[in-house]
């Protein structure tokens, strides 16, 4: 099954290992939606750089395979449409979903 959030042509997705040692940067993320079911809220973001689709869930953020990005951890605001991401080195990004570039 193909990822819907990744272009027909950008070819292969990175590897969870390729993507951390090339540097990962939550600042090429898109937020692509929020949802809700009866455990959690979540957030779905792509990455048009790599064409990896992630998940931030209960506070910590994975990739399209399930595995925690190391140190980086976030929070959703569904009413207001918004989610944090936060790397270990403090680095802070705010989502607003419809939005394509980050604040």
């Amino acid at each position: 099954m193909r990822d819907p959030f990744r272009g027909a042509s950008s070819g292969r997705a990175a590897s969870h290992a390729r993507l951390l040692r090339r540097g990962f940067n939550i600042h090429n993320l898109s937020l692509r939606g929020l949802m809700k079911d009866t455990a959690a809220d979540y957030a779905l973001f792509s990455d048009p750089v790599y064409g990896v689709t992630f998940v931030l869930r209960k506070g910590k953020l994975y990739d399209g395979k399930g595995k925690a990005v190391p140190g980086v951890t976030g929070s959703l605001n569904i009413k207001q449409k918004t989610a944090h991401l936060m790397t270990p080195e403090s680095d802070v990004q705010t989502f607003r979903l419809g939005e394509e570039g980050a604040q």
